[in-house]
């Protein structure tokens, strides 16, 4: 029977460590970062963009008529479509959740998935708080953590977060010749919720065992673990998903596969201006700098599986989540786990030692610039529902010319503030604040955030009758965002002749 080497020592790997009370301050910390997040969300701020767009209408579609579909919006097809492109336990997880608390609105999708990166939150620092460290570090790493786990918001990876600090809570090396039960069961539970992160998870975790087992330890660790979590994720797909197993892997294959066609450009730059996660590109190198750590402290690899399974995990990194700059989302989620083991190798290693007072200096630096950039975010949401167009004003206008018998466009995420309205047959949903969409529509409602301007454009054939947008987010002064993330529209008449 293949014995298990013994892991890393402590301040390198996710093992338990000495406990200790969690200090209250931690879990006031996330509280404030996150919990208001859920506040803002029950106004349906901030107003959906972006890839949300493909999933909360796919929530509020199985939740309100049964269909997990997306009639709106599909990467893989014209219009929308069957949601069969990506993972689905995500969508079915906030309409169920839904469907238990007797909540049918967007907004009230949006507090749950708020809630969900609320229950991440304060489950890491649970963990982060009986973890042997400084205060102060601990506070940056939990800064950090809100920061990533935020910026998920609207996406699968909030489901898959949320699995992979349950599994950092939950998780303990197994007996030797026994089965790593937890890490089975969290992998095949992610991938129902977010193939691309399993696939990097078991990557990871692939890499890890080559490094902490003897070659017949790890074969036998590896296929035992795929072989559950893929039989898991088989069954709970077959069971649940309302489409068959093989409509779910032709559209898998086909959103990668365009996926893999997409060149974005300069991606290096976007990592240092993410306006949300500022300097994101330090954490990959901080990343190396720890792996570096723990392999000269560890000793050698018990495989030289170790090396090509490195490698292969380094590029699945670059190909998932660096070659396009907005993929990087596949990467953020590893990031609070990869923060917790940085703060447990810095707490572990000699005041004078270099990584660990690279580590020390970095992690509250970085903990500095993303609470700036989450105080930011609050503070644009919050002033945009004081001071903008509530969402009852936009669905009451929005009424008021369907029933006049007018034709209307609107932008999809303004129609998201009363999903059923967006199912009527003379309202044309627009997936662009973009004219040529509105096909033969007699008025036209253009989002704010949507069309990233000040002031409405000129539009030829279309007369500007109503202008809601408002100037630039401002506190004291101080511009924070060019447009606000609430309700803002301009409404357009047509004046000329409609055009397909």
């Amino acid at each position: 029977m293949p014995v298990a080497r013994p892991l890393p020592p402590a301040s390198g790997s996710l093992a338990p460590a000495a406990t200790s009370n969690v200090p209250l301050g931690l879990l006031v910390l996330v509280f404030v970062l996150l919990a208001a997040r859920v506040f803002l969300a029950g106004f349906g701020l901030p107003i959906l963009l972006g890839d949300a767009l493909f999933f909360i209408p796919t929530a509020m579609q199985e939740l309100l008529y049964g269909e997990l579909s997306n009639p709106h919006l599909s990467p893989i097809q014209s219009g929308g479509g069957p949601y069969v492109w990506h993972g689905w336990l995500y969508p079915m997880a906030l309409s169920t959740l839904a469907y238990v608390s007797q909540a049918g609105t967007t907004a009230a999708i949006q507090v749950i998935d708020a809630l969900l990166v609320l229950a991440a939150g304060v489950l890491f620092v649970l963990k982060l708080g009986r973890a042997e460290g400084a205060g102060w570090l601990k506070c940056a790493v939990a800064v950090c953590a809100c920061g990533f786990l935020a910026s998920a918001a609207g996406r699968p990876e909030v489901m898959a977060q949320l699995l992979l600090v349950i599994w950092l809570v939950a998780w303990e090396p197994p007996e030797p010749g026994r089965l790593d039960v937890t890490t089975a069961v969290i992998l095949g539970l992610i991938a129902v919720a977010q193939p691309t992160v399993a696939m990097l998870a078991a990557a990871f975790y692939a890499t890890w065992l080559a490094h902490a087992r003897d070659l017949r330890g790890f074969a036998a660790g590896i296929a035992a673990v795929g072989v559950v979590s893929l039989a898991l994720a088989g069954t709970l797909t077959v069971i649940f998903f309302p489409w068959s197993l093989s409509d779910l892997l032709h559209g898998l294959i086909e959103q990668a596969r365009s996926l893999s066609l997409r060149h974005d450009g300069d991606f290096i730059g976007t990592y240092f201006k993410n306006v949300g996660m500022p300097l994101l590109i330090v954490w990959p190198a901080l990343a190396l700098l720890g792996l570096a750590a723990v392999l000269a402290r560890g000793g050698k690899p018990s495989t030289v599986l170790f090396y090509p399974l490195a490698a292969m995990s380094a590029w699945l990194v670059w190909r998932s989540g660096m070659r396009i700059s907005y993929t990087a989302y596949n990467l953020v989620v590893f990031l609070p786990l990869l923060a917790f083991g940085l703060m447990r190798l810095a707490s572990g290693a000699k005041p004078a030692a270099p990584v660990g007072a690279v580590l020390r200096l970095a992690l509250p630096a970085l903990a500095v610039l993303m609470l700036v950039a989450q105080a930011r975010a609050l503070a644009v949401t919050a002033l945009s529902w004081q001071r903008g167009v509530p969402a009852a004003e936009l669905v009451q206008s929005l009424k008021d010319d369907l029933r006049q018998g007018r034709r209307v466009a609107v932008t999809l995420n303004l129609a998201m503030a009363d999903y059923p309205l967006s199912r009527s047959r003379a309202l044309v949903v627009m997936p662009l604040a973009d004219a040529k969409f509105a096909a033969d529509a007699d008025v036209m409602y253009l989002h704010q955030a949507f069309t990233g301007r000040q002031q409405p454009a000129e539009l030829p054939g279309w007369t500007l009758q109503d202008n809601r947008f408002m100037p630039s987010v401002r506190l004291l002064g101080v511009p924070l965002a060019n447009t606000p993330v609430s309700f803002e529209y301009a409404r357009y008449v047509r004046s000329g002749p409609a055009t397909r």
